[in-house]
């Protein structure tokens, strides 16, 4: 593991992303018993300060210039894996996007947290420009993450970082007496905001749409399976019970034979039709995996 992010930060030294792997690794259960009670204390912050190695790397990962979580190098390269291994289950595809590594994004937000601690402190020690820059390398890296990345999670994240450093910087500014500063930071948060509600699901008419459409597919999927089981077992049931006791089947009253024959006739011809109309209802989804093999990433 050690030698492999090596490997990517040589490979890939101005992405941030390859620090905070590393960073990671060293163990990062430590940062959270803090947000288990949801309050950030002066010593726990300084706590984690003291970890020069975990420290060091988060450093270099906000000094980092970009913000690449290598999904879409990921997407596309399971994209030809799959159109070169045409017989490939979607379940083995799906899954490796699914596994697909990302930094943990509760130790971007406390380290978030440790500068916005820093800067409070050089705010209250007099050092204003420190406490600026502090504030403003906060917001750049949510910038550059929300930005580049192709993961709505990582985008959320980033933005929540970006409003932290915001509406720290917007206070800031107030208590210096730069009332435009102030609010440029101000309605920088509100723009945050309004991109994170944007993203939020069923926001967008097309994509709750396209949602929607889908849940009732899904629902069909499993209608007409279940519809193919009953017909089936009531198929079976009908036909053992004609064929193994005819003579109670004779001896029944006029309703039970009936209604037993009516299932014998008619079960084989329902259960046909299910099997048929089940499979039919994934021709939605596999023209869902052949827009995935022929079409690039749209990162949004």
């Amino acid at each position: 593991m050690q030698e492999w992010l090596a490997r990517l930060q040589l490979a890939d030294p101005g992405n941030a992303v390859p620090y905070l792997l590393a960073a990671d690794a060293l163990d990062p259960l430590r940062i959270r018993p803090p947000y288990q009670h949801g309050i950030l204390k002066d010593a726990e912050l300084e706590v984690v300060e003291s970890d020069s190695k975990w420290m060091g790397l988060m450093e270099r990962a906000y000094g980092a210039p970009r913000y690449d979580g290598y999904f879409q190098k990921h997407y596309q390269l399971t994209r030809t894996v799959w159109n070169r291994e045409r017989n490939l289950s979607p379940v083995v595809v799906l899954s490796g996007l699914r596994s697909h590594a990302i930094p943990n994004l509760l130790s971007l937000r406390f380290f978030a947290h440790v500068r916005i601690h820093k800067a409070q402190k050089a705010r209250a020690a007099g050092d204003l420009s420190r406490a600026e820059r502090l504030l403003g390398e906060v917001d750049a890296l949510g910038t550059r993450m929300s930005d580049g990345s192709e993961v709505k999670i990582e985008k959320l994240i980033g933005m929540a970082i970006s409003r932290s450093a915001d509406k720290e910087l917007a206070d800031f500014y107030s208590s210096t007496g730069n009332a435009e500063d102030a609010r440029r930071a101000a309605l920088r948060v509100e723009q945050i905001d309004e991109r994170a509600r944007s993203m939020r699901p069923g926001h967008d008419p097309a994509t709750r749409a396209q949602a929607q459409a889908f849940q009732w597919e899904g629902m069909l999927v499993q209608g007409f399976g279940t519809l193919g089981v009953i017909a089936g077992f009531a198929a079976l049931v009908g036909i053992l019970l004609l064929e193994l006791w005819p003579w109670r089947i004779r001896n029944a009253k006029t309703i039970w034979r009936r209604a037993l024959c009516c299932l014998t006739d008619y079960a084989p011809a329902t259960l046909l039709a299910a099997s048929a109309a089940f499979l039919m209802s994934f021709l939605p989804f596999q023209h869902a995996f052949a827009e995935y093999r022929s079409f690039e990433l749209r990162a949004g």
